[in-house]
């Protein structure tokens, strides 16, 4: 059997103060996100003939994202359910808290003078990442996957078995940064098709709204 897993990127969030959230709790999706998560989970229909897996990150975002999506992919296939996995949740980052626009002595003052809070590196993600897409993989033919922009950049680079893609993999651990210009916008899809023991192939789609 063909297995589609389908990493999904949260819509666009409300976040008036413009302030880096990475893993802190209460932001939701903006009018704009949730139309995004539409579009998504309109694109997904034409994947899903039976009933797929959803499985989202902890936060609001991923989870307000996988509703939506949720609720239209049951109209077609009945019944479904989101499971969430805190393996799929951003990574944490120094910054969390502070303002996106430029403010070059609040960040000072947190490198310099604060407690920082705990990060997690590049290879932690990827793994955990990668673990959390091979449990649940079962007897579904469409895994969903609702994450965020940097562990879909690990998970993919982790997942992808050609010798140059491993090889990929190998360097992300070390310098993902090489990665970031892989596209992964609000409310896109990066499909893996994974057709053991042929190689991967992979595609990717974005909303327009």
């Amino acid at each position: 059997m063909t297995l589609r897993l389908h990493l999904v990127r949260h819509g666009e969030v409300h976040n008036p103060a413009g302030v880096v959230y990475g893993t802190l709790p209460g932001f939701g999706l903006s009018d704009r996100g949730r139309a995004q998560a539409a579009a998504t989970a309109r694109y997904l229909l034409g994947f899903v003939r039976e009933r797929p897996c959803i499985v989202a990150s902890p936060l609001d975002r991923a989870q307000q994202t996988a509703a939506v999506i949720c609720g239209l992919l049951a109209e077609r296939v009945g019944d479904l359910s989101v499971s969430t996995d805190a393996r799929l949740i951003e990574a944490r980052s120094f910054a969390e808290g502070l303002p996106r626009s430029f403010a070059p002595a609040r960040y000072l003052r947190r490198l310099l003078v604060e407690q920082r809070p705990p990060t997690d590196s590049p290879s932690e993600v990827l793994d955990r990442m990668v673990q959390a897409a091979r449990g649940a993989c079962g007897v579904h033919e469409d895994l969903i996957l609702v994450s965020h922009q940097f562990p879909i950049w690990m998970a993919r680079t982790g997942l992808e078995q050609t010798p140059e893609q491993r090889a990929r993999a190998f360097v992300a651990r070390r310098a993902p940064w090489i990665f970031v210009r892989e596209r992964c916008s609000l409310g896109s899809v990066t499909t893996l098709r994974l057709d053991n023991p042929r190689p991967s192939t992979t595609t990717y789609w974005e909303p327009s709204v």
